[in-house]
């Protein structure tokens, strides 16, 4: 029993000092800091150590440094599986990168081969300049190339919505130049500005039903600040054709009353003092995605609120409106 007793009273004194280490550590890990010379950034904890080879978590975020102690960028291969640190050197979550889907935990889910599903860019930059050299405008363009491995004409479908968009983004950055010439004569050769024209996308959900895409447009054209807008779509697979919500309900009304009223509620709820729930509901659903776990609503600036409280988005859970779905809305979403 003695014997016992001495194992037990080990184990507590080793237990406490593995506490107290662990705090010490988490103390000095607190008080690092980040440093940067001609190579990179790298993070030098308290003790004049660096983590070199391994993950650290940073203010809450996570980081992996290379053998030299280096903040890593781009797809990281750790012992096998794979992580992507986005352009701050964080692990990106919960997202899609380059057509992979990433878990909550950063792992990258090698499902693009098994889908045969591919999202690459596709960019296009321009500019246009004054006699005396000067930009007088920017035009930056990306949009994405899917690839749908087996089926061209669903591939050439989705690429031609989006090939659309480039066209009358082009035509319209031919319709600024003269503009933009005027503008850098009068007052953007004073203040160093110029007009701007840019166009970019994310992927939000990459599934063997759909894809959906979130689409953003930037435009300075002189005044206090530039204008930012956004539309969300999600195409079927199957069709190639961009998703309505009529085709996914077995009452649209319903369906949209549900989305709806889910959605004014919790936004009010985070902006209590510039939004309310009547806003929310009078300008209906603006633009939404098929994601997982649910249905994305957003809104842009304006449409619900002041320029100042920037665009509004909720996610709106598959179980709030699934009752609401025929068949081929339920397949949208993963066959729940």
């Amino acid at each position: 029993m003695r014997g016992n007793g001495r194992k037990t009273s080990k184990r507590i004194v080793t237990a406490v000092l593995t506490a107290a280490l662990a705090l010490s550590s988490a103390t000095a890990a607190m008080a690092g800091e980040w440093k940067e010379d001609s190579t990179g950034w790298w993070y030098q904890e308290d003790d004049l150590s660096y983590p070199s080879n391994s993950w650290k978590e940073i203010g809450g975020k996570w980081y992996y440094f290379d053998g030299n102690g280096y903040l890593r960028y781009g797809w990281i291969n750790d012992n096998g599986t794979w992580y992507f640190a986005g352009a701050d050197g964080s692990m990106s979550t919960n997202q899609v990168v380059e057509g992979f889907q990433l878990a909550a935990d950063g792992t990258r889910i090698e499902n693009r081969t098994q889908l045969g599903i591919y999202v690459k860019d596709k960019n296009e930059k321009k500019e246009t300049k004054a006699a005396d050299g000067a930009v007088v405008l920017n035009y930056d363009v990306t949009i994405p190339l899917v690839t749908i491995a087996g089926n061209a004409e669903i591939t050439n479908k989705i690429n031609g919505y989006f090939n659309d968009i480039k066209n009358k983004l082009e035509e319209k950055r031919a319709g600024y130049e003269a503009d933009a010439m005027q503008y850098y004569t009068m007052a953007g050769q004073q203040n160093g500005a110029a007009y701007e024209m840019s166009y970019s996308y994310e992927s939000l959900g990459i599934a063997k039903q759909y894809l959906s895409f979130k689409l953003t447009s930037y435009e300075f054209t002189g005044g206090a600040h530039g204008m930012t807008y956004t539309t969300l779509v999600t195409f079927d697979t199957a069709t190639g054709e961009p998703v309505t919500l009529d085709s996914m309900a077995t009452s649209p009304d319903a369906l949209r009353e549900k989305i709806l009223n889910y959605a004014a509620k919790q936004i009010a709820a985070e902006h209590p003092d510039t939004i309310t729930e009547e806003t929310v509901k009078t300008a209906g659903i603006e633009q939404w995605v098929v994601v997982d776990g649910g249905m994305k609503l957003l809104y842009n600036q304006y449409s619900i609120a002041d320029y100042a409280t920037g665009q509004v988005e909720v996610l709106v859970p598959y179980s709030e409106y699934s009752m609401y779905l025929n068949s081929f809305g339920r397949s949208l979403h993963k066959g729940k």
